[in-house]
C-alpha cells in the first residue's frame, strides 16, 4: 500500500519534525495523538521483551511493525535473530528495510509470509490485537499465530477495552494534513476476553499492566499449553 496518512506523519516525526494525527473512533469525539509515542519503547515494553529467552538464531515476527521500534530493540539484544515484519504502508516498510541490520525480511501482508515458517516470538504490540479487526477475525488470527509458534515460542500482545465489553470493534479513521486512512475496523478485548479466548484455543497467558495512554490497555505473554504443544 502506498504511503498512509499515519505512515507519512510517523516518518516526518522520525525525521525530527514532530507530528500529531487525529483518530476518530466510530461516533466518538476525535482525539489528537502525538506520533512521538511510536518512536521508542515504553519501559514496561522493554522489560517484557528483555524477559523473553530466545535461541541465538531465533525467528521473530512483528505484525504491524511500523518504524520497527520493537525489532530494533530485539536486534540490539539478539544480533543473530532472523527478523520478519509485516507492515502495509510502503514507506514504513522501506524505512525498516533501510534501518534494521542483519537478517530481516519485510512483507506487505500476513499472507505474504514464508509458508511453513515457525517463530520463537511473535509481536502484536502497540495495541496490535486490533489489527485483526472484528471479534471472529481476532479469534482466528490468534489461532493462526499459535499454530505458527516454534516449540517453546510465545506471542506478546497488547490490547484493551472497557470492562464488561468483552471484545468491541469500531470503525476508525486516521487523518493528517488532508490525508486519510480508513474507515477500517479496529478491535480490542478485555482481560477476561483474552484469557477465555486463549484458553479455548489451548493456550496460557500472563497479563501485565501497560502504560499506554488511556488506562485501559494491558500486555499479555501467550504460549501454547504443554498438552497442546506436545500433541
Amino acid at each position: 500500500m502506498p504511503l498512509t496518512a499515519f505512515g507519512r506523519a510517523l516518518l516526518a516525526t522520525a525525521q525530527g519534525r514532530p507530528q500529531t494525527v487525529t483518530l476518530s473512533w466510530g461516533g466518538e469525539a476525535p482525539v489528537r495523538h502525538p506520533c512521538g509515542d511510536y518512536l521508542t519503547l515504553r519501559e514496561e515494553e522493554a522489560l517484557m521483551l528483555d524477559g523473553i529467552a530466545l535461541p541465538p538464531e531465533a525467528a521473530v515476527l512483528d505484525l504491524g511493525c511500523g518504524l520497527g521500534r520493537h525489532l530494533q530493540h530485539l536486534r540490539r539484544r539478539h544480533p543473530g535473530a532472523r527478523l520478519f515484519g509485516v507492515e502495509r504502508c510502503d514507506g514504513l516498510r522501506a524505512h525498516c528495510e533501510q534501518t534494521l541490520p542483519g537478517p530481516a525480511h519485510f512483507f506487505a501482508s500476513e499472507d505474504a509470509l514464508p509458508r511453513g515458517q515457525r517463530y520463537d516470538l511473535i509481536l502484536l504490540l502497540g495495541n496490535g490485537l486490533g489489527l485483526f479487526g472484528a471479534e471472529a477475525d481476532a479469534h482466528a488470527g490468534l489461532a493462526r499465530l499459535l499454530d505458527a509458534l516454534a516449540p517453546g515460542g510465545c506471542v506478546l500482545l497488547e490490547t484493551g477495552q472497557q470492562p464488561g465489553c468483552g471484545y468491541r470493534a469500531s470503525a476508525v479513521e486516521i487523518t493528517w494534513r488532508g490525508h486519510r486512512d480508513g474507515p477500517f475496523t479496529w478491535g480490542g478485548g478485555t482481560r477476561a476476553w483474552v484469557r477465555d479466548t486463549l484458553q479455548a484455543l489451548g493456550a496460557c497467558c500472563e497479563l501485565q499492566p501497560s502504560w499506554a495512554p488511556g488506562g485501559l490497555f494491558f500486555l499479555a505473554r501467550v504460549w501454547r499449553s504443554p498438552q497442546v504443544a506436545g500433541a
